[in-house]
């Protein structure tokens, strides 16, 4: 048995090594999981139970691209060379920009040999790491393997960073393998002090020249605060408008965050990221110490537009530090759920993108209205009959905690020449914009949307990484597109079914 164990490793420290040499002395207490039982297996694991794993021969070290601390994956391969002379049976190579797709293809290429994807958890709060074994769909050959941190291995990155900056050997020595030589310390410290100085330098240079070349009347943030009324600055950091901002958890084993935007209407986005800083990621949400979602994606943080200075919250508007609310009268028909009015929200933006010129869609607060102006819309530009099926379907789909958010584009295409193809195309989804095509012409309303939720599958399977390269539209080729399609075909059409027979059941006409 091989075991694949993809990370950031910037660097590759005390942790790490001992993953390894657990692995391959037996010791390493981990637990065998699948996509479905990843919390019961990573529990179990935490807690220290043992479970039957096959003897690991082998250990393949995939570190990958981009640049932390001050650590290139160059500098992560140089340290893992040294660590190699002590751990007979570890092999490196290159992960690429992503070390779980560079794992995936290496074992997508041996596919006569058994292999265990590596994770390593420190907590509870890491089970969702976890579900990057989703990244092996397809690949029969390679099981899950949870690892727990062992006591004492817990390593910090600003811990090491300070203590790098320090110079001190004696400093540096316990955030490595006891196994090391002086010589071989001295080699990784000067490595780190090096890198990590530059990487200081260069944010401080990057500052110098954003204050030498921002003018007084582009600084809004001075020391009188803003430049208009009486707000003052007070927070750590300023979150521009309509920018999405990308935060970094400070932190060594995982690359993770927070994606925030701050709205025009004053509303917030915020979103889970992790590995890939440009895709939310599923995580589970409490309110109040309440959980309220499993697998959010994209939490919206609404503005209050009554919002005023005063010291009762009860009256409907904010107090100075707190936030203020409108009291609920008994029998009001309000959304008092978070999820009900994200929902609503994601609804109501994708409504709103799906109308012609001269249909109105205005946000009602406990829900949404689509009005058509006679006298500016063209009879041609009606609003097409599968419209508000498709928003039915997507409310269904939510409902069902399917993983689909955010919400793809989608753009219709007329396509009289197509329509007259026995062999035409019915529909496409486009993974790098995100974005679902409908060829309408000829069709019956039913069934482009049924087109329409075989390619939100695809989206779905997008959105968990699990398309990968595929390279050609012949199922008889690719035997990965093959499963992939088969995924589409099953769960669209049971899906589309199960959503109709819901609408037939309260009365809605096909």
């Amino acid at each position: 048995m091989i075991a694949l164990y993809p990370g950031a490793f910037k660097p590759p420290h005390r942790g790490h090594f001992e993953v390894v040499k657990s692995l391959l002395n037996g010791t390493h207490g981990g637990q065998v999981y699948t996509k479905d039982n990843y919390k019961d297996a990573g529990t179990s694991s935490l807690s220290g139970k043992k479970s039957t794993v096959d003897k690991i021969d082998k250990v393949i070290i995939f570190p990958g691209g981009g640049e932390r601390n001050g650590i290139t994956k160059n500098e992560s391969i140089a340290i893992w060379k040294i660590y190699a002379k002590y751990l007979p049976g570890l092999e490196i190579l290159d992960g690429e920009k992503n070390p779980m797709f560079a794992a995936k293809d290496y074992a997508k290429a041996n596919t006569d040999k058994d292999f265990y994807a590596i994770t390593g958890i420190r907590s509870e709060d890491d089970l969702i790491d976890l579900r990057r074994i989703t990244t092996f769909t397809n690949t029969p050959h390679v099981q899950g393997l949870v690892i727990p941190a062992a006591k004492g291995n817990n390593v910090r990155a600003s811990d090491l960073r300070k203590a790098a900056l320090n110079g001190s050997l004696d400093d540096i020595k316990d955030f490595f393998p006891k196994q090391l030589k002086r010589e071989e310390l001295l080699s990784i410290l000067k490595m780190l002090k090096d890198n990590i100085i530059s990487e200081i330098m260069n944010e401080k240079m990057e500052n110098l020249f954003e204050q030498m070349f921002t003018t007084n009347e582009e600084n809004r943030y001075n020391k009188d605060g803003y430049d208009e009324g009486d707000i003052k600055l007070m927070g750590d950091f300023i979150l521009p408008i309509d920018q999405m901002v990308v935060l970094q958890a400070e932190e060594d084993t995982y690359n993770r965050g927070l994606l925030v935007t701050n709205n025009k209407d004053k509303s917030y986005d915020v979103a889970y990221w992790a590995d890939d800083k440009t895709k939310p990621y599923p995580i589970g949400i409490e309110i109040d110490g309440k959980e309220v979602s499993k697998d959010a994606k994209i939490i919206k943080f609404m503005f209050h537009p009554e919002m005023k200075e005063t010291a009762d919250p009860q009256d409907g508007k904010a107090a100075p530090y707190g936030s203020g609310f409108k009291k609920v009268e008994e029998g009001t028909n309000t959304l008092t759920n978070n999820i009900d009015r994200q929902k609503l929200t994601y609804l109501y933006d994708y409504t709103k993108r799906l109308m012609p010129t001269g249909v109105d869609v205005e946000f009602k607060n406990t829900h949404f209205t689509i009005t058509r102006d006679k006298g500016n819309i063209n009879e041609s530009h009606h609003v097409p009959p599968y419209t508000k099926h498709i928003a039915s379907i997507l409310e269904y789909m939510i409902d069902q905690k399917m993983n689909i958010l955010p919400l793809p584009e989608i753009k219709t295409i007329q396509d009289e020449e197509n329509a007259s193809n026995f062999f035409g195309k019915t529909a496409y989804y486009d993974p790098n914009k995100k974005e679902i095509a409908l060829y309408t012409v000829g069709r019956h309303p039913k069934d482009i949307v049924r087109s329409f939720v075989h390619e939100m599958v695809h989206h779905i399977q997008n959105l968990e990484n699990r398309l990968g390269n595929i390279t050609t539209s012949d199922t008889n080729e690719d035997d990965s597109l093959l499963e992939l399609e088969k995924e589409a075909y099953l769960l669209g059409n049971i899906t589309f079914r199960n959503w109709e027979d819901s609408v037939k059941n309260v009365g809605d006409e096909e």
